[in-house]
């Protein structure tokens, strides 16, 4: 009798494995997550303020590396925690540098920096104060102006040439106004002796008329990152960069043996706003400078001799 061996049945394949598809899934969810995060910080409006201050401090970094300020050793330093008539000011003291703009503007050949600093954002605000015909610091600036290599220093002419030029060249244009269509005019010039920080300088105050910001939006602006984007209607105006009558105020200081001319300098539409930003900012300055011969820091109460 035929013997047959018995029948094997296939061993059952096992059932398939699904922890490494949760594994992949697991691995992407962070990094997605973060993306998503990123993406909402760059786009939401509620962002805009956090956004410019992130921007603009990383503006700054970059721009501070050739500044007069540096080449020259002086620092000129003016406190931003404070509120001007309720309006917090945007905390970080932007830099910019236009010496070959200015010595242009100016037909000297000059280095030139700026110092600024604008209204800031309120919580989850789309734009700065800046846009806003209500705040106090509407259309405002205030900072300081460095101008090297005169051999002298400026006029009252001058200095209002200087503040010409950063509005006219550099500011309107960066919200879209090109300088051919800007203006700027000061009349009611005033000008007497002031003492800040154990220093004589001299102070000017004017009465300036300028183009104004709102404006209906026709593509991106630079000064955007910065602002925000103004409101959609252009705070109701019917005519864009509409002029403003301004009030403005500044301190000129000539450091002989650095060929440094310093101006520190407010711009306000309310003459209470441009009292206070005065008192509380502009007369607070502390300058300090570094001898040219020893490298010691000095007071500007104690200047380096040449």
């Amino acid at each position: 009798m035929k013997r047959y061996p018995a029948k094997v049945e296939p061993e059952a394949e096992p059932a398939p494995v699904r922890r490494s598809h949760r594994r992949k899934r697991r691995r992407w969810f962070i990094p997605g997550l973060a993306l998503l995060a990123l993406l909402l910080f760059l786009l939401l409006p509620a962002f805009a303020g956090p956004r410019a201050v992130l921007l603009m401090s990383a503006y700054d970094r970059l721009n501070e590396r050739h500044c007069v300020a540096r080449q020259s050793g002086v620092t000129v330093s003016l406190p931003l925690d404070t509120r001007i008539m309720g309006t917090a000011l945007f905390p970080v003291m932007n830099t910019f540098n236009a010496s070959a703009g200015l010595s242009a503007y100016l037909n000297q050949t000059v280095t030139f920096s700026i110092d600024y600093a604008i209204a800031g954002f309120k919580p989850l605000a789309a734009r700065s104060e800046f846009y806003n015909p209500d705040s106090s610091l509407y259309n405002s600036y205030l900072g300081c102006y460095y101008v090297g290599g005169l051999g002298r220093q400026l006029t009252s002419t001058e200095l209002m040439a200087v503040t010409a030029f950063d509005q006219t060249c550099l500011a309107l244009p960066a919200l879209g106004l090109a300088a051919a269509d800007s203006q700027f005019e000061a009349t009611d010039l005033q000008t007497r002796a002031a003492t800040l920080d154990g220093q004589t300088w001299l102070q000017a105050d004017a009465t300036l008329s300028t183009n104004g910001p709102l404006h209906h939006v026709q593509g991106f602006q630079t000064g955007y990152l910065q602002f925000g984007w103004p409101p959609a209607d252009a705070g109701g105006q019917a005519a864009d960069y509409a002029p403003l009558s301004m009030y403005g105020r500044m301190y000129l200081l000539y450091l002989p043996d650095k060929d440094l001319n310093l101006a520190l300098y407010a711009m306000t539409a309310n003459q209470a706003a441009l009292d206070q930003i005065d008192q509380q900012i502009l007369q607070q300055v502390q300058l300090t400078y570094e001898s040219a011969d020893t490298g010691d820091e000095l007071t500007a109460a104690q200047p380096a001799t040449s």
